[in-house]
């Protein structure tokens, strides 16, 4: 089986809850390989594996969850081929432009 890249898309209580730790411990263990981030609504998993992998990937997700963490939505989609030498958690950047106030008297 060829692996492909999947795009995963996860909405719910899963930011502030060790979610993204809890996602790369998986991974690692099932020696996939990708990253894991967070986006404006929820967390975004890029992973290179087989459909079978996938599969197996999100059931132990969706089994284990941490105890805080709640799943609303899951979809996932192929999506553009990438190659990762690694599975990593990507930290947040925020975007966007500073705006500074000034009070004056």
């Amino acid at each position: 089986m060829e692996p492909f890249t999947y795009k995963i898309a996860i909405t719910g209580t899963v930011q502030g809850v060790g979610f993204r730790p809890f996602i790369y411990q998986i991974a690692t263990e099932q020696k996939l390989r990708g990253s894991v981030c967070n986006n404006g609504s929820g967390v975004e998993i890029i992973l290179t594996s087989s459909s079978k992998q996938l599969k197996f990937f999100l059931q132990t997700l969706q089994k284990n969850l941490p105890s805080l963490a709640s799943i609303d939505t899951l979809a996932y989609e192929k999506t553009h081929s990438q190659t990762f030498d690694d599975f990593k958690i990507v930290f947040t950047q925020e975007h966007g432009k500073k705006v500074y106030f000034f009070l004056l008297m």
